[in-house]
């Protein structure tokens, strides 16, 4: 130091002079080395910063990491509710969409059904026409009575036609006395002759052949005339071309309504 008290050494950086006065007010002055009382201050103001800066950077950590975890809840939270009405929204269009095409199902299997029994119904119909059609077809029926009576042997033509389905050839009929068969089947045939001659007959052909008689008698010491009723009732198979006819043996025959023949297919 130098006589006018300032300190020109090199460690003048690290001595501090500090003016003192004793009793009697004379100045005095003291030097104190402060090398280690910088250390300390310099080691306590680092470790005073650091905790500061610690306890700082820790609140604003943590509430970096609130306002973080707060976020992350809140988008959690959000995006949940999001996800959640967006299921809803598609499980209620799927649920739609189920019951529209289940509505739309039935009603297609309805109109299917519909359709199915319309189809059904117009196949049955034109079946039981077709049935009736066929049924018409296959009827034959045939009543015809005697215009005039016959003294004579041969074919009975019982020409007045009083009823007739199913038979086409009546002229022919008519004019030879014979019955034809159009459509083979089993034939019903019914003959009622009456006649007032004693011990009169009538016999049935087919094809020429005699099939079956009847035959009339009664008592001629009767005083008056009688009239008698020779029936023939019988069924016969007879096939398409087959020829059926009645014929007088000989016998004088009363006409009209009193002699009939009927011819019927009964299947």
């Amino acid at each position: 130091m130098t006589e006018e008290g300032e300190c020109t050494g090199p460690n003048c950086e690290l001595i501090i002079s500090m003016p003192l006065l004793d009793n009697m007010e004379a100045t005095l002055k003291a030097d104190l080395d402060v090398r280690k009382l910088n250390i300390f201050l310099q080691s306590f103001i680092r470790q005073v910063v650091k905790k500061e800066v610690e306890d700082v950077m820790r609140e604003d950590m943590m509430k970096i990491m609130n306002e973080s975890v707060s976020n992350v809840e809140n988008l959690f939270k959000d995006r949940t509710n999001e996800i959640k009405l967006g299921l809803d929204s598609e499980f209620d269009k799927l649920k739609k969409k189920i019951m529209n095409e289940s509505v739309s199902n039935v009603e297609n299997l309805f109109n299917r059904t519909n359709e199915m029994k319309l189809r059904i119904d117009s196949k049955f119909d034109k079946l039981m026409k077709k049935k009736e059609m066929q049924g018409e077809e296959n009827k034959v029926a045939l009543t015809a009575q005697l215009t005039s009576g016959k003294a004579s042997y041969g074919i009975l033509k019982f020409d007045n036609v009083i009823f007739s389905v199913g038979y086409n050839n009546l002229p022919a009929y008519k004019s030879t006395g014979k019955f034809v068969c159009e459509k083979t089947g089993l034939y019903l045939i019914f003959a009622s002759i009456s006649s007032s001659k004693n011990n009169a007959y009538y016999n049935l052909y087919l094809n020429n052949n005699v099939i079956t008689s009847t035959y009339i008698n009664y008592d001629s010491n009767s005083p008056s005339t009688t009239w008698s009723t020779g029936t023939i009732v019988l069924t016969l198979h007879l096939r398409h071309s087959d020829s059926v006819w009645v014929n007088n043996g000989p016998t004088s025959i009363y006409t009209g309504k009193w002699s009939t023949l009927t011819i019927v297919k009964v299947k």
